[in-house]
């Protein structure tokens, strides 16, 4: 991979891990480019199949096509060009779940 597309991700990432959104400045580990769909799964090296990754997120992840689900608790298999939509979407419904439950804890 050239620095070129490996600069691209990591720009469009906002040097952000693309799957739980740390910042890389948070971490001593280096971010990874990662093949939302692996390489030995036929994915391709082009921009819209890699994502940045911290090396927790890229390590866990592996080259599966599925994963454990830590909103609804359940393996899924989600489609490779929605994974960092079901990333983000994920991370908004369990923000949006705690400022739930805090409202209702006040009332």
């Amino acid at each position: 991979m050239n620095d070129t597309l490996r600069q691209l991700v990591r720009s469009r990432a906002a040097s952000r891990c693309e799957y739980c959104h740390l910042p890389e400045s948070l971490t001593d580990a280096p971010f990874q480019v990662d093949h939302i769909i692996a390489l030995k799964h036929r994915g391709e090296t082009h921009a819209e199949n890699l994502a940045w990754s911290c090396f927790y997120c890229n390590s866990f992840k592996g080259p599966n096509l599925s994963g454990w689900d830590v909103c609804d608790r359940t393996v899924t298999l989600v489609p490779s060009s929605h994974r960092r939509v079901a990333a983000t979407l994920c991370v908004a419904r369990t923000a949006s779940d705690r400022t739930d439950r805090n409202l209702q804890s006040d009332h």
